[in-house]
């Protein structure tokens, strides 16, 4: 389930970094999931922040105002606290303030996984100038995108196909992936061979 204003982003810029939700994932208002992998069961709670590469491990729970950084793995049924910072893997836990929290997030090589820059993480404008050039020619490929008329998004919303998707239970969303790599990663509730690619097929 997903709920308002929630932000849900695959990438290609550094590589193919898909959204990928598994059955029964709650991603709350306002929650930023970008090019990351969320098991079965993840709650991901109002604000939270998840980034790419970043795994949750099934029934992983992201708090209010949490961030997990780049390439964290979070273990399953693992709980991120409120507005804390989860880095690395295995999954170091730090509050906000902690003088820890520099050091540890330039360990994750953030530039490099996201955007596939490589810069010097204290030569910060050489970074965020190349990393906002990269953006906007990511972005800027998309300005012509229009809606896809022709999608048959209602049919999961109004419980079509199997009547799986009435009661969410249908298998993982997958947004900005190639269908050829989410096929088999499971049907609703049995684990089978038909993955909803999140292009209306399934």
């Amino acid at each position: 389930m997903v709920c308002e204003n929630a932000v849900l982003r695959a990438s290609a810029t550094a590589g193919a970094q898909p959204v990928v939700l598994g059955d029964h994932v709650f991603v709350g208002p306002h929650a930023t999931l970008l090019g990351c992998r969320a098991e079965r069961c993840a709650y991901l709670a109002t604000g939270a922040t998840v980034l790419q590469e970043a795994r949750l491990g099934a029934g992983a729970v992201v708090a209010v105002g949490a961030l997990v950084h780049a390439r964290a793995g979070v273990p399953a049924e693992f709980f991120v606290p409120p507005h804390t910072l989860a880095v690395g893997d295995p999954v170091r836990l730090l509050a906000p303030g902690d003088p820890a929290v520099p050091e540890a997030i330039a360990g994750v090589g953030f530039a490099r996984t996201a955007f596939g820059v490589d810069a010097e993480w204290t030569d910060r404008i050489r970074r965020y100038e190349r990393i906002a050039e990269v953006r906007v020619a990511e972005f800027g490929a998309h300005a012509g995108d229009g809606a896809d008329e022709d999608a048959d998004f209602g049919a999961h919303a109004e419980g079509g196909g199997d009547g799986n998707a009435a009661s969410g239970a249908y298998a993982d969303e997958v947004v900005g992936a190639d269908p050829d790599d989410v096929e088999g990663s499971g049907t609703p509730g049995d684990g089978g061979d038909d993955a909803w690619r999140g292009d209306g097929a399934r």
